[in-house]
């Protein structure tokens, strides 16, 4: 029976599928998620703190001695920054106006009927008018009007409430390179750069509302500013020739990156691709940014590494990590 365990929970976007990653003319590949559980991202005016895990995750390929970045491998995982929202606007109580149907009653047309019969009598039938609306006094006594329900409108989803925050998400536009795993234990130099763009969402805003683009792109390459204070190598807990590296507890730092202006905020000019409220949030955040603007930390800082070599024999490469991650659940 296959023993159980965590050690590849973070290992959740390893694209064990790729091509690349079963090439049987590799020498061996790895998947690295490097986790951030703490920090900062100042960017002009904006400043807030790294509070939940921010999750980068890529895959390598060991080919002619060389350690390359699988295309496309590179996937970003965190929570939204969160910060109030200028542009959003409180919606009103009712903004339709429309009031609810009264609830009407079985009794309504037959009191319509008996008041033009007794308009058309005259005084003279005024005894026999008081001893009929006596009796029909009597009879409505005996049987109460029958409340009939308002009709309801064919049900629909419920409108979303507009969010008064804004929600700042860093996602990448490339892949990781220039990775250096030397610096780790060396210093000297950035472990890696990555380009990203920042999305913001919020009432307002629209959907098409970004800070960096794949042409244009913010580029982060943290220095090591604190080395690691954890690091261990465990074995697959089946038998299967897989290991998982891990290196913790660094902080790592980049106070030197650019920052271009935002672009296709609110209502989007076809033609020019410009937002109706571009210079709005660019005046509001402080955009653009120069090198020295802005600055990102990275604190409790992992690298974690799984990796198996290609022997030529199946499984191998990606479906042999495959093997591993499913025995291990």
């Amino acid at each position: 029976m296959a023993e159980t365990s965590d050690m590849y929970e973070n290992f959740t976007r390893c694209p064990t599928s790729s091509p690349a990653m079963n090439d049987p003319s590799s020498v061996g590949v790895v998947c690295v998620s490097s986790l951030v559980r703490g920090g900062l991202l100042k960017v002009g005016n904006f400043q807030a703190p790294v509070t939940a895990p921010l999750d980068t995750q890529f895959a390598l390929v060991f080919k002619e001695e060389e350690l390359n970045v699988i295309p496309g491998s590179t996937t970003m995982g965190s929570a939204p920054f969160v910060v109030p929202n200028p542009f959003f606007t409180p919606p009103a109580a009712n903004p339709s106006g429309a009031q609810p149907p009264p609830a009407a009653t079985v009794e309504e047309p037959k009191k319509k009927a008996q008041h033009k019969k007794k308009a058309k009598k005259g005084k003279k039938h005024h005894k026999k008018k008081h001893h009929k609306k006596r009796h029909h006094r009597k009879k409505k006594h005996k049987k109460q009007p029958v409340p009939v329900p308002p009709v309801s409108p064919p049900s629909s989803p419920p409108a979303a409430e507009p969010d008064p925050f804004i929600k700042a998400t860093v996602e990448p536009v490339g892949d990781i390179d220039n990775l250096n795993l030397a610096v780790i234990f060396t210093g000297g130099g950035s472990l890696y750069r990555t380009a990203a763009r920042i999305h913001l969402e919020g009432s307002g805003l629209g959907d098409s509302c970004f800070i960096g683009s794949a042409a244009e792109p913010i580029y982060f390459e943290p220095l090591i500013v604190s080395p690691p204070t954890s690091g261990g190598l465990a074995q697959d807990p089946n038998g299967l020739p897989v290991e998982v590296l891990s290196i913790g507890g660094m902080t790592l730092e980049d106070a030197a990156f650019a920052v271009p202006g935002a672009v296709g905020c609110g209502v989007v000019d076809p033609q020019t691709q410009v937002g109706s409220l571009d210079q709005q949030v660019n005046a509001l955040i402080g955009l653009p940014v120069v090198p020295g603007g802005a600055k990102v930390i990275f604190s409790k800082a992992s690298f974690e590494m799984v990796a198996t070599e290609n022997d030529g024999t199946p499984p191998d490469g990606g479906a042999q990590l495959q093997e591993a991650f499913e025995a291990a659940k």
